[in-house]
């Protein structure tokens, strides 16, 4: 599947929910990706300006893979800064973690859930703010 021909649903607002910004999602299925234990899988689009703010995710948790089709942006993830990963890379969002993408173009990655279980507690928690997102939370 290419990404020109997912229909993304429209972009989401801080100001209404809070916790991410120009972050857009469109329905995908295991067979989309060549990945063994897939489960659940989606496309996960960040416009440009967009980000999503230091969270821990509610659970249950499972092995979650990233595959960038159009990279951009930078993923903290657990303390860790990593700028526009090309690769597939795994986010441990039972652990804080954020995207944010100051840049001029949307970055999209097919996001792959898998079947093996993770431990732990299981409820949405906000992190501390990162200094590159409340910038550009300021911006709006």
């Amino acid at each position: 599947m290419q990404t020109k021909t997912v229909r993304f649903q429209n972009p989401s607002t801080y100001s209404v929910n809070g916790v991410h910004h120009g972050y857009r999602t469109a329905t995908a299925a295991p067979q989309d990706t060549d990945h063994p234990d897939a489960i659940k899988v989606w496309w996960g689009c960040l416009d440009p300006g967009g980000f999503i703010v230091p969270h821990i995710d509610a659970g249950p948790y499972h092995r979650r893979w990233h595959y960038p089709t159009e990279p951009g942006g930078y993923v903290w993830n657990n303390g860790v800064t990593v700028e526009s990963p090309t690769e597939p890379f795994e986010i441990t969002h039972w652990e804080p973690h954020a995207v944010w993408n100051p840049g001029p173009t949307r970055r999209v990655h097919l996001i792959v859930e898998t079947s093996e279980k993770v431990e732990g507690e299981s409820g949405l928690v906000m992190c501390d703010m990162l200094p590159e997102i409340q910038e550009l939370i300021d911006a709006l």
